[in-house]
This record gives structure tokens, C-alpha cells and sequence, in this order.
């Protein structure tokens, strides 16, 4: 038996995928554009680098567009032209998906091995805002010119190979080359990130968050808040609530369960009767999971995202009053703004007054004997919790 026989087993034609393909295909896509929402609407008040919110929404964008080709046009092989489209489709949104995740382990990486923000008051400059269009070029590009140089090539390449088969996809030779390759490579080289990440971690234990540099305002605006001992921290500002440890963690999982997700939906559209319906489940099973974990990781293990929720239920009245004489408070991002007390807030304390080391203090620390003199806010062993949920963002 060849390696053709093995991927291009005998097709069991069908009008409708099994129930459980669209069911978990729409949980899916219903977790994604929350989170997709939820970071949209809310750009400005969630602690996270301007790459990495780009590339969580690619990422859940084009996943989205995969499993929804693929729910919805996988056996329109009746339809020659819109069975190409699917096919195009299918090629370019997966590859997309690939090297958006691709990306992300490139970019946690970089964070992991670049210097420390420099001190205050040092003669060297910030480190230059780098532009986020090779991103796009690399992610989006790519896959752009490969499908359409296997398109322009030959367009019966997409579509059904021959007239029995029962999928929209690609004919077995031009896959070879213009999908099994690239996609093998990108989840060779993303491996190979995270591998690195993993080893520069356990080399350097003491690097466990991003962190930037703030600007002279934003110093003078916060050092009178906490004294001459928080002017020191002040310099530096949190960028990511998730440590590097879990941004990881996140990241190959993420990659993990895509690429099951991908190849239990292929062998559900390719094999006989009894078998699609093994895989329709499975395939079920890891599509909820990936939408699921991204909606838990990206939004409700954090602190940041619970409070956008608990602000849109608040009147207008009460977000957007602030205390007569009040100083200027910083948004999540290090921007100035005013400070909005409210039911968020209230909320954000009921929920800190559980845990064991208190509630925040007046500077947005937590209470207790010196935890109030560490950055952000720590455990007993000096490790930041930025979040509601005990084990988040703890190395």
C-alpha cells in the first residue's frame, strides 16, 4: 500500500456531513468571534502587545474561515466551479492558519531572548516600533502565492480529482507540493520555536513577563502615586497578563489541536460508512476544544477582559463619572485616562477580596504586609497574579 492509497482512501459520496460536523463547527465559530469582539471592541483597555493582538485575531479569523469552508462547502461536488472555490479556500485558510501560529511562536521567541527594558534615565533610546505589514506579508502573502500560482498553473487542480470522489479539495500530485510540503515545513519550523522558547525559559528562569518601557510622562504621572519606591517600577509597564510560560503552552496547544481538528475532518470526508462517523466525533471533539480553549485562554483567565464584560453591563451613568480631584490613572496599555469607578470595579474587588492575598490597595496593588512594594502584585514567592483564576500567569 502507497502513501497515495493511505491519503486517497475510497469515498462515500453524501449530500449532508453528520449532524455533529455543523453542531461543533458552530460552538467553534461562536467562541471565536467573542473573542474576536471582545478584542475589537475592547483594543485599547486589554493588556496585550499590538503584535499580539493582531496575530490572535488573524489566527481566530482564518481558523474560523477554515472550518467554515469546510462545514459548508466541502461536498458541493455537484457545483464544479464553486468546488474549485472551495478547494482555494480551503488551501489558502489553512496555510494562513499555519503560519499565523507560525508567527506567534516566532514573535514569543524574540520577547523571550530581547534585553530587558532599560533603565531609567539611560542615554539609549526605546527600542523602535517595528511595522506589522511583514506579518501580513509573511502569513497572508504566502499562502496568496501559492495558491495562486497552483491556480494559474492548472485550475483542475482544486475541485474533485475525478468524479467519484465525494470532497472539494485538491488532485493528489499538486497537494504534494503546493500543501503537504509548505504545511509540514511551517509546523517544523513552529516546533522548532517553541523548542527554543522552552530552553531559553529554563536557561533564564527570571524572564517571565513582557514588559515595555514607559514614556517621561507616563513615569511623572505614576511615581507620585506609589512614592520614591514605585518610581523604580514605574519605568517598565506589563505588557502581556500571561506569563511567557503560558503564552507557550498556549501556542502549541493551539497547534496541536488545529492540526487534529484539520486531519479528523479530512479523514471524516474520506472514509466509509462506519468510519466518518468515528471521525465526524473526533473531529467534533477537537474543533469545541480549540474554540473553547481560545475563548478560557485569551479572555476568561483574564483579569483585563472581565472587566470590559462587567463595564458594557454598567449604565453610562456610573463608567464614565469619576471622583472630583482624582489623579490620572493609566489603561491597560500605559495610555493616561480617567479613573472610572464603577460596578467593574466593584466587581474586579469582590472577586480579589477571595483570594488569599487580599484585595488590590489604593495603587492598584494588593494589600498585605510587603506585597504592596512588589510590582503588579505577587504570591508568596514573588510571582505575578494578574488574574481572577489562581494558577494564571504563574511560573
Amino acid at each position: 500500500m502507497d502513501l497515495k492509497t493511505v491519503l486517497s482512501l475510497p469515498q462515500h459520496p453524501g449530500e449532508l456531513l453528520h449532524p455533529v460536523v455543523y453542531a461543533c463547527t458552530a460552538v467553534m465559530l461562536l467562541c471565536l468571534l467573542t473573542s474576536i469582539i471582545t478584542y475589537l471592541v475592547h483594543q485599547s483597555a486589554i493588556r496585550i502587545s499590538r503584535k499580539g493582538r493582531h496575530m490572535l485575531l488573524n489566527f481566530c479569523f482564518h481558523a474560523a474561515l477554515t472550518v467554515t469552508v469546510f462545514a459548508g462547502g466541502i461536498n458541493r461536488t455537484k457545483y464544479p466551479i464553486l468546488c474549485q472555490a472551495v478547494g482555494i479556500l480551503l488551501h489558502y485558510s489553512t496555510l494562513s492558519t499555519l503560519l499565523w501560529i507560525g508567527v506567534t511562536a516566532r514573535n514569543i521567541y524574540q520577547q523571550v531572548t530581547k534585553k530587558a527594558p532599560l533603565c531609567p534615565g539611560a542615554d539609549h533610546p526605546p527600542y523602535p516600533k517595528q511595522p506589522l505589514l511583514r506579518f501580513y506579508l509573511v502569513s497572508g502573502g504566502v499562502p496568496f502565492i501559492i495558491c495562486g500560482v497552483t491556480a494559474a498553473t492548472n485550475i483542475r487542480n482544486y475541485g474533485t480529482e475525478d468524479e467519484d470522489m465525494a470532497y472539494c479539495w485538491m488532485a493528489w500530485e499538486p497537494s504534494l507540493g503546493a500543501f503537504y510540503g509548505p504545511a509540514a515545513f511551517v509546523t517544523l519550523v513552529t516546533c522548532a520555536y517553541f523548542l527554543g522558547t522552552y530552553v531559553q525559559l529554563r536557561r533564564h528562569p527570571e524572564r517571565r513577563y513582557e514588559l515595555r518601557q514607559r514614556t517621561e510622562e507616563q513615569q511623572r504621572l505614576a511615581a507620585p502615586e506609589g512614592g520614591p519606591g514605585h518610581a523604580a517600577r514605574a519605568a517598565s509597564l506589563l505588557r502581556n497578563e500571561h506569563s511567557f510560560a503560558a503564552q507557550l503552552r498556549a501556542a502549541a496547544f493551539t497547534l496541536l489541536l488545529f492540526a487534529a481538528t484539520w486531519t479528523f475532518g479530512a479523514l471524516a470526508v474520506s472514509q466509509g460508512h462506519f468510519l466518518d462517523m468515528v471521525f465526524s466525533c473526533l473531529y467534533g471533539a477537537f474543533c469545541v476544544t480549540l474554540g473553547l480553549f481560545v475563548l478560557i485562554h485569551h479572555c476568561a483567565k483574564r483579569e483585563d477582559v472581565w472587566r470590559c464584560w462587567w463595564s458594557c453591563r454598567a449604565p453610562r451613568g456610573l463608567t464614565h463619572s469619576a471622583k472630583p480631584g482624582a489623579g490620572p490613572a493609566f489603561d491597560a496599555n500605559g495610555d493616561a485616562r480617567e479613573a472610572a469607578p464603577g460596578p467593574a470595579r466593584l466587581e474586579m474587588l469582590r472577586r480579589t477580596q477571595s483570594l488569599p492575598f487580599g484585595g488590590p490597595g489604593p495603587n492598584g496593588l494588593l494589600k498585605g504586609d510587603a506585597r504592596e512594594n512588589r510590582p503588579y502584585g505577587t504570591d508568596g514567592t514573588g510571582n505575578i497574579r494578574t488574574g481572577p483564576w489562581k494558577n494564571e500567569t504563574t511560573v
